[in-house]
């Protein structure tokens, strides 16, 4: 079982309170992405990062993003849709399970198709007939946790 909670002087990241995820001893050199929890972080640490990502209008339209760092399992993530070219006006997405664990995570929501690997998040039309009017927004939340799935 590994040591997963440090509260003091991590030998290698300094004072604060720290936890791994599952299986990763925290007293290691370890990699950001291998906490669950860091104290000195604004966001705990939960959040991987935040990208955004747009499709253009047309049939077939989809846009891939690469995660800044990629994960060693498919992340949970949370995709909002934002109308409006700046993205002034939200709707939170609720999106559902298709099929695809544990390489990649496939769900659908209204017209868009989310595929999530390890390394990245494909938003897509979810079938070629569909035509988008004009650009749609969206903002993707990555978790550093694997998918709920």
């Amino acid at each position: 079982m590994a040591n997963r909670i440090c509260l003091g002087d991590h030998p290698n990241h300094g004072y604060g309170l720290f936890v791994s995820r599952p299986g990763v001893n925290v007293l290691s050199n370890i990699k950001k992405e291998d906490l669950i929890f860091d104290s000195r972080s604004v966001q705990s640490s939960l959040v991987h990062e935040v990208i955004s990502t747009s499709i253009s209008s047309g049939n077939n339209a989809g846009s891939t993003v690469s995660f800044a760092t990629a994960l060693s399992y498919v992340p949970h993530v949370d995709i909002i849709l934002l109308t409006g070219s700046g993205g002034s006006s939200k709707g939170i997405s609720v999106i559902f399970e298709n099929s695809g664990f544990p390489s990649f995570i496939l769900r659908y929501y209204r017209q868009f198709k989310v595929e999530v690997t390890s390394s990245g998040v494909t938003v897509s039309t979810a079938w070629p007939s569909i035509t988008v009017g004009s650009n749609t927004f969206f903002k993707i939340v990555v978790y550093k946790m694997p998918s709920l799935t």
